[in-house]
């Protein structure tokens, strides 16, 4: 096969009809014994029907491509006209682009396939925007719907393959469904997409385990006997991440002592700690890692906390950087001022800078206590002071927002870490301790 630029376009000769394809690129991945159905996914999957795009992202981990193969299953049962196409990093061409979407559009439709047979089997050169053209024409004459999937579509693409997918996504076709699984943010011009209501997201949050999925995953997992408490527990300790709680099933089969595993179960776990850092930590610049770890400490970030903590002035770019890229954040607020990170990315990434400098880590944690207590969040403030382990810079801390925790209903707070002092350093603020009685006083101890 042969590419050449013409015109600024990539040209695609007749011999791009005889490269050899892998099979396994043209159909969802077979599914394996012990998968979870997850009927409540693929009725949002579902919804595909009534939009022209379908954005399926999220970190490594959370099943996207398992529930999309679920759904495309359901899809072929209904004899629905269904494709697939999965990508990896090699596949950034737009040439090799075209003889994947050629070849999967082919195989599921005969009439497709005769349309699309012409397309490449000329003596004369076509270039990858007119390929894109006459599929999508050959699409809209078949006057039947079509579900199209690629599946990691990547942030890896040349131009003129990224094109492609923008001639897809902006298609216009009611019969064309067009269905991207990603976990990069992909600079793709949905934005029509949007304003025509025809672009439906999902993320993390549809996608994690419910608290009942869990309980259907744990109940036919072998030599795992774990109750409803538990199985909360460890929805709670992982988000909902799928592939924490997979991970946390190996080591639960046969243990001696579940209930204390789950109790520490956390970002430091060998296994969770290799798979954040193969898949995700691996793959960033090591600012972006530096980034990460500092403001992991945190309870909650904004860009302007990030930007005093870190004498920086781009943290609202990074930010945004890492929510379009799927990294774990998640924001806390509707107007997107405040964000977390995902509990066990979090703890694994305070143990990596733990390990390289333990008096940063409490650094930043005196840091983020003076912050929040200047910027009136004084919960926030007093969960960072006691992280310190300096008792009296946490009873002076507790004392001068002790008043205001009362004023916001948050007494029973007061008396939570009032707890942790020793009585020679909390009878020294006589204003903690009032608080602390009314709430001893208010809860009838």
């Amino acid at each position: 096969m042969s590419t050449e630029l013409q015109n600024g376009e990539v040209s695609v000769s007749n011999r791009y009809a005889t490269w050899p394809l892998l099979r396994g690129r043209l159909q969802p991945p077979q599914s394996r014994s012990g998968i979870l159905d997850r009927p409540r996914v693929r009725k949002l999957l579902d919804n595909a029907r009534n939009f022209e795009v379908v954005q399926v992202a999220g970190p490594s981990g959370y099943g996207k491509t398992t529930a999309v193969a679920q759904w495309m299953m359901a899809l072929n049962n209904e004899k629905c006209l269904a494709s697939w196409i999965s990508l990896d990093e090699m596949d950034s061409g737009a040439s090799r682009i075209i003889k994947y979407l050629v070849a999967s559009l082919s195989q599921c439709d005969k009439h497709l396939a005769r349309s699309l047979e012409g397309l490449f089997d000329s003596t004369y050169e076509v270039t990858a925007v007119s390929a894109i053209n006459a599929i999508v024409l050959s699409l809209e004459d078949i006057g039947r719907e079509v579900y199209l999937v690629v599946d990691d579509l990547h942030g890896s693409l040349e131009n003129e393959a990224l094109e492609i997918f923008s001639t897809l996504v902006n298609h216009g076709l009611p019969n064309l469904h067009v269905v991207l699984i990603l976990r990069d943010a992909i600079k793709l011009p949905v934005a029509r997409a949007k304003m025509r209501r025809s672009l439906l997201e999902l993320g993390p949050a549809e996608l994690q385990f419910t608290l009942d999925e869990a309980e259907d995953y744990f109940s036919v997992q072998k030599d795992i006997e774990i109750g409803i408490d538990e199985i909360r527990s460890l929805c709670n300790r992982t988000d909902g991440w799928i592939a924490g709680l997979q991970l946390a099933s190996l080591s639960l089969r046969g243990h001696d002592d579940p209930k204390g595993f789950i109790d520490t179960f956390s970002g430091s776990n060998r296994d969770v700690g290799d798979v954040l850092a193969e898949e995700v930590l691996f793959r960033l610049p090591p600012d972006m890692v530096s980034f990460l770890e500092q403001t992991a400490v945190l309870s909650s970030f904004s860009a302007d906390l990030c930007d005093e903590l870190l004498e920086r002035k781009d943290s609202a770019l990074v930010i945004q950087q890492l929510e379009d890229g799927n990294l774990f954040i998640f924001p806390m607020d509707d107007e997107r001022t405040f964000y977390r990170y995902h509990r066990l990315f979090s703890e694994h990434l305070q143990r990596n800078l733990e390990g390289k400098d333990p008096e940063r880590l409490c650094d930043i944690h005196r840091f983020a206590t003076h912050w929040f207590r200047e910027h009136q969040l004084p919960l926030s403030a007093c969960l960072h002071a006691a992280k310190t382990d300096d008792m009296n810079f946490l009873a002076e801390v507790l004392a001068s927002v002790a008043e205001n925790l009362r004023e916001l209903g948050h007494a029973g707070t007061v008396m939570h870490y009032a707890a942790k002092l020793p009585p020679s350093i909390a009878n020294q603020y006589p204003v903690m301790q009032l608080v602390r009685i009314f709430a001893l006083t208010v809860s009838w101890r």
